[in-house]
C-alpha cells in the first residue's frame, strides 16, 4: 500500500511539472515574438522620423538658396549616413512663386513632398 501512495504522488508531481513547463514555454515564446514585433515597429518609427527630418532639411536648404537668389532653379542632392534627400526647385506660372519637389529616403521609408500646394502636401 505504501508503494502505491508514492506512485500517485509521483504521477501528480510529474503531471504538475509537465503543465508548468508547458505554460512557461508558451509564455517565453509569446514574450519572444512580442519583443521581435516591438523591435520591428520601433525601427520603422525611427526610419519614418529620420526620413521626415531629411525632407525638412532639403526644404530648408532650398529655401535658403531662394532667399539668397530669388531666381534660383535647380536640384539639391544631399546624402547622409543612412539615407538621402533631393529637392528640385522650378518656376511656376506665377513669377512670384516657386515649386519645390522633395524626395527623402531613410531605411525602408520614402517621402515625396510638393511645396507648390497650399498647404504643403506629402505624397507617399
Amino acid at each position: 500500500m505504501y508503494i502505491n501512495k508514492l506512485s500517485h504522488k509521483g504521477i501528480i508531481a510529474l503531471t504538475t511539472l509537465i503543465l508548468i513547463t508547458a505554460i512557461l514555454l508558451f509564455s517565453g515564446i509569446t514574450l519572444l515574438l512580442t519583443s521581435i514585433d516591438l523591435s520591428t515597429s520601433t525601427e520603422g518609427f525611427a526610419n519614418n522620423a529620420i526620413a521626415r527630418i531629411y525632407m525638412t532639411t532639403c526644404l530648408e536648404e532650398a529655401m535658403q538658396r531662394l532667399n539668397k537668389d530669388i531666381t534660383y532653379q535647380g536640384t539639391i542632392n544631399m546624402t547622409f549616413v543612412d539615407g538621402s534627400c533631393q529637392s528640385i526647385t522650378s518656376a511656376t506660372e506665377d513669377p512670384t512663386k516657386k515649386s519645390i519637389a522633395i524626395v527623402s529616403v531613410s531605411g525602408e521609408f520614402s517621402f515625396t513632398a510638393n511645396t507648390s500646394a497650399d498647404p504643403i502636401e506629402v505624397v507617399d
